[in-house]
């Protein structure tokens, strides 16, 4: 079987002005008047669901997914029944009555298992159809005369179609099986008798026959509805429609619908058709009404809906903006983009960036907007790479060009390449902070020592220039005022004097591996020579006997303590090294002084020391290695 709400994917935005009627002409004063009670009764129902991935040749193009269907209102207050699946999922519906110049938002007061929904729209409904009363449902006998009243498959129709059948049985599920055609659309129409009684309301049907719909009896929805009513949320989504806070959810409703209507059709203004305005904005030849509108529902809609419209907008344009010069979105993560977006002179990674932060927007506010969003997935997925490219390059993410922390980037050519100086002088007052490193995107951020006016209940004040934090992801750069500071790396603190002009660090993050390991073999060790001691312990009770020879329990507790001082000198190396580490490797002066006595300076002195420390690198890890290193002191 199968479900007859319709549903299809389009895309965005529109060279209509978005308060513009968009959709199909509305029939003359004559035509209205001669449909009956049904018809005038019988609405549109529009939802969308989501927005999706879609793949047009090699590129991926975000297309909002929209279904439609039908409903028939029962409460001349704007209560709408339809069917369940048209709404289940929508992150905007609304409903079109015929011969209605607009489309109006609605909102889903209620859901049942029996695939039923009542929605809620503001405004009156002279026109509608009597739910009978409880325990009063007339009951349809096989070869009853029925229609089916409904919007199959044309969304772009102005006026309901109308079939007819009989009751051809109730089934053992007790819904009615219908001979009338039904299709697509027609879900949530209603099902009447040939005196406009209502009978029930079409729900499915069976995909592989002919003349084989489903329609729920009325008489669930009626036995149901005075205690949908008595539990009030029919009369909150009243309120919630006529109240000022949702008018921005109620333009977004409205404007989907004209978009999908126009897009079912031959009218300009859809989803669709904003493809190419996209290409237009990318192109300089078009204007971004859509893009302008969207940007001003975002702060309004506390659903996150319009901030994810206005993401998959931004989206498009940037696609069609790389196709402008020939390139796909993938080559916008190559490194030559990449280095200038950081530097701050790249417009469509820019307009991608702004496409990523609507659509964090939108995850903050809804999580389950974007989890259910295979465009959103897909953006995160491209942020992700994205990120990974320009720490690679030594910049933290986001670069200072989109309001990053307050790092200057480095350059490199493969993962492991030192960072670049700063690209202006220090300033008086300041010191360069380099740090390299081979695990990318480790995190160095520090506080000063002693802060003179500490906040209430911190350990120190942050470390800020300007009004950001100054915190980057190695390899990078930080400028900090002069000053003592004490640095974090991995967990691991490590104290800082800057005096001035540049200092070159080592970061390196922790391993696990190498922790546990070293951890396991000094327990070991430990326990091997209490064992070892233990064993000798017989011996020296029976030194003194004649009977027996002690050098066995001293020969093996010796064995089993050699092997635990074997484990304590490979353990506790292997442990030591595993945490974070940060080490000065050289230090850069403020600047060239002139000294005053200009007889040379007296030789300094050296010094050779031998120094346990970090030296070289394992070669089929990268980790570094533990051993001892000769330090030249000039």
């Amino acid at each position: 079987m199968t479900c007859l709400a319709t549903g299809s994917a389009w895309a965005q935005g529109t060279t209509t002005p978005p308060d513009a009627g968009v959709g199909p002409e509305t029939p003359a004063p004559e035509v209205l008047a001669r449909l009956s009670a049904v018809e005038r009764a019988t609405v549109r129902v529009i939802a969308m669901n989501s927005v999706a991935a879609v793949r047009v040749g090699a590129e991926t193009i975000a297309v909002p997914v929209v279904g439609h269907g039908s409903g028939v209102v029962i409460e001349p207050d704007g209560v709408i029944l339809t069917a369940r699946h048209v709404v289940e999922n929508g992150l905007l519906v609304a409903v079109w009555k015929p011969g209605h110049p607009e489309p109006l938002a609605a909102v889903v007061a209620h859901q049942a298992e029996e695939d039923y929904a009542l929605l809620v729209a503001p405004g009156e409904f002279p026109d509608s159809l009597t739910l009978p009363a409880a325990g009063a449902a007339p009951a349809a006998a096989t070869r009853t005369r029925v229609f089916v009243f409904g919007y199959p498959e044309d969304l772009f129709e102005e006026l309901p179609a109308a079939t007819e059948g009989i009751i051809s049985r109730q089934s053992v599920t007790g819904l009615y099986q219908i001979s009338a055609a039904v299709n697509p659309g027609n879900s949530g129409g209603p099902l009447v008798d040939e005196h406009d009684t209502l009978l029930g309301v079409v729900i499915l049907r069976r995909r592989d026959a002919e003349g084989m719909g489903y329609a729920l009896p009325i008489e669930t929805v009626a036995s149901a509805y005075p205690a949908v009513r008595e539990l009030g949320s029919v009369a909150e989504a009243q309120q919630r429609v006529a109240s000022p806070d949702w008018a921005a959810q109620a333009e977004l409703a409205a404007l989907n619908a004209r978009w999908a209507v126009a897009d079912s059709g031959t009218g300009t203004g859809g989803w669709l058709h904003t493809i190419g305005e996209a290409c237009g904005v990318a192109a300089g030849t078009g204007t971004a009404a859509a893009a302008a509108r969207l940007e001003d529902l975002a702060p309004q809609d506390p659903t996150g809906v319009a901030a994810l419209l206005l993401a998959a907008y931004q989206w498009n344009v940037a696609v069609c903006d790389a196709h402008q010069v020939g390139l796909g979105s993938s080559d916008l993560l190559a490194v030559q983009p990449v280095r200038a977006w950081i530097g701050g002179s790249h417009p469509t990674l820019h307009r991608i960036f702004t496409a990523v932060q609507a659509l964090r927007k939108a995850q903050e506010l809804n999580p389950n907007t974007v989890k259910d969003s295979s465009f959103a997935q897909a953006l995160l997925e491209f942020e992700s790479a994205l990120a990974g490219q320009v720490r690679a390059l030594g910049s933290p993410y986001p670069p200072i060009s989109e309001g990053g922390p307050s790092a200057v980037a480095g350059t490199s050519d493969g993962t492991t390449a030192p960072v670049a100086s700063a690209v202006a002088e220090p300033a008086t007052g300041t010191t360069d902070l380099v740090f390299r490193t081979t695990d990318l995107g480790l995190t160095v951020s520090g506080v000063p020592v002693d802060p003179p006016v500490p906040a209430p209940g911190a350990l120190g004040r942050p470390l800020f220039t300007g009004s950001d934090p100054l915190a980057c992801q190695a390899p990078c750069t930080l400028r900090v005022p002069n000053d003592s500071y004490t640095f974090w790396v991995g967990g691991e603190s490590f104290p800082v004097h800057a005096g001035g002009g540049r200092q070159d660090w080592e970061v390196e993050a922790g391993s696990g591996t190498a922790e546990l390991w070293g951890s396991i073999l000094t327990y070991s060790g430990l326990g091997a020579i209490g064992t070892g001691l233990l064993l000798m312990l017989p011996g020296f009770l029976m030194s003194d006997s004649e009977y027996s020879s002690p050098d066995i329990y001293y020969i093996t507790g010796g064995a089993v303590m050699g092997l635990g001082g074997l484990a304590l000198l490979i353990g506790i190396p292997v442990w030591a090294s595993s945490s974070p580490s940060a080490v000065l490797r050289s230090t850069t002066p403020a600047g060239p002084t002139t000294p005053a006595d200009p007889t040379p300076p007296a030789e300094p002195s050296r010094e050779l020391a031998l120094l346990p420390g970090i030296v070289g690198a394992d070669p089929d890890t990268g980790r570094p290695a533990w051993g001892v290193h000769l330090a030249l002191t000039l």
